[in-house]
């Protein structure tokens, strides 16, 4: 490997640009809702629901206080939604199947939304003592909970997307091109120790001991990437490659120490995950004898 390259990774520490599409794709898709979805259903909620005129009629006056209100529900809920989708993806991956991931996704966005909904209608309804009939707030929650779902749906299908051109490549070489300036360095899949995950940033390290900073948007991406047989998703945090365990053994609450070559402290298996990942590696064991 480049020293160069390995310097300008390991000690610097600039952040590897994996897959920045991803990301842009769903920045783009998130300022396009708030910047342009959002304010124009506010005016149109504000004009026809709410005011109840038209800028043409007689009397016309633009509705300031209540469009800001509504802009407000929708930019609060978006946001809402946009943490949700984070922590469902982070904490689920795809390999529960399509759909029932598709699923959690849309009733996280239907709960964030209900929830946000009522909190700021309990809060408006504190400051200023002003109600809705019933079906004023029932329309405004289905045509926010309707947007809400279409950005949710679109998210999912951005991350779906991600996985297609990559299969072949990565069926054909199993390796990774990271940039870090204007030089490049490649790493095989068998390479990597494991993948740990803190705060909002990557860590890859290898079995000669680098560790190479990544920008993936999360461990369910890397987890994507690389090959399910040989990498096992250890918990939350932590993707481990079968090379890399040294040993484990059973303790309290029927969960599993694992020993991880490289890693500092050892990690721990759930109770709920132990037999399948008893089993993945002794389908490991049973390959490479």
């Amino acid at each position: 490997m480049n020293q160069h390259v390995h310097q300008a990774i390991t000690h610097s520490f600039n952040i590897a640009n994996l897959n920045p599409s991803i990301g842009s794709d769903k920045l783009r898709l998130t300022l396009w809702l708030r910047v342009l979805v959002i304010p124009l259903l506010a005016l149109t909620i504000v004009h026809l629901m709410s005011y109840g005129k038209l800028p043409f009629e007689e009397g016309y006056q633009f509705p300031l206080m209540s469009f800001v209100a509504i802009l407000i529900y929708g930019l609060s809920i978006c946001e809402v939604n946009r943490q949700l989708y984070n922590r469902i993806s982070a904490h689920f991956s795809f390999k529960i199947g399509l759909f029932p991931l598709l699923l959690r996704h849309i009733i996280g966005t239907l709960l964030g939304t209900t929830a946000t909904f009522l909190a700021l209608s309990l809060l408006v309804l504190a400051i200023t003592g002003q109600t809705q009939t019933f079906s004023s707030y029932l329309s405004y929650l289905l045509i926010l909970t309707g947007i809400s779902t279409i950005g949710t749906v679109l998210y999912y299908f951005i991350d779906i997307g991600s996985l297609i051109p990559d299969k072949p490549d990565r069926l054909k070489e199993r390796s990774h091109l990271l940039k870090s300036g204007t030089s490049e360095m490649l790493v095989m899949e068998d390479d990597i120790a494991f993948v740990e995950w803190s705060g909002c940033l990557g860590r890859l390290i290898t079995f000669n001991g680098e560790r190479i900073i990544t920008n993936y948007s999360s461990l369910n991406v890397i987890e994507r990437k690389l090959d399910s047989d040989a990498f096992f998703r250890i918990n939350r945090n932590l993707l481990v490659h079968h090379k890399a365990i040294r040993s484990f053994k059973k303790i309290q609450k029927s969960k599993l120490e694992v020993v991880i070559d490289l890693c500092e402290t050892n990690k721990f298996v759930s109770r709920h995950t132990k037999k399948k990942f008893k089993s993945w590696l002794e389908n490991q064991t049973g390959k490479s004898t």
